[in-house]
């Protein structure tokens, strides 16, 4: 939903008008009408309506997160871009000034080496460059065909292969093998953490969304 903070006030002339509005309306009309306004005001209207009524509703909103949820349960919501992109024929010094110009330069774990269609070619670790000849291309130290993970790979597939590596960062691409950003190993390791957090909730009814101060309708 893309609705504004619960704290936000409600006025009574206009949440008496919003559920009469509600009562005259199918469950499903009545729940597109709540998605838009503020979380406060949504609960007001719900305890404001006949109980079975307001669950139905509820129950129709949540359908409706979820639904938009899914969207984000790919390695997309998590990904980052790869700045850090070089042709083949990169030389080390000039990697290494890159380095030296670039913002934040300590976020740069690896350097992606890619062709002309942003084809991830390889990568090479920073570290690498001090041991080289500053006049080797980069396609003579990378790492070639490295491990990536591919563009929408479920977060639940994405976790399990970083358990299984523990690389501190992941280059994911498409179906034609294009760089298209990075995921950090850490962000794979508190979704994982998150998810087994929820595990032990689920088991007796609590929803992996819920927190303490999670609303009655919520």
């Amino acid at each position: 939903m893309t609705q504004r903070d619960a704290d936000t006030p409600v006025d009574a002339a206009e949440l008496a008008a919003l559920v009469h509005s509600l009562k005259l309306r199918a469950p499903r009309d009545a729940a597109e009408l709540l998605a838009s306004l503020p979380v406060a005001t949504v609960q007001a209207a719900l305890a404001s309506l006949p109980p079975k009524l307001a669950r139905r509703i509820a129950a129709l909103l949540q359908q409706a997160d979820d639904a938009g949820d899914a969207a984000d349960d790919d390695i997309a919501s998590l990904m980052q871009a790869a700045e850090a992109r070089f042709a083949a024929h990169t030389t080390v010094a000039e990697a290494i000034a890159w380095l030296r110009v670039t913002n934040e330069p300590q976020q740069v774990t690896y350097l992606y080496v890619v062709d002309d269609q942003a084809g991830l070619l390889g990568l090479v670790v920073p570290r690498d460059l001090l041991l080289a000849e500053p006049t080797a291309a980069l396609s003579s130290i990378m790492l070639a065909a490295p491990f990536r993970l591919s563009l929408g790979t479920p977060l639940a597939e994405a976790v399990k292969a970083s358990l299984q590596r523990h690389y501190p960062v992941y280059p994911v691409c498409d179906a034609e093998g294009r760089l298209m950003g990075q995921v950090r190993g850490w962000q794979l390791f508190e979704q994982q953490a998150l998810e087994l957090t929820a595990q032990s909730g689920r088991m007796v009814g609590v929803d992996k969304e819920e927190r303490l101060d999670t609303g009655f309708w919520a």
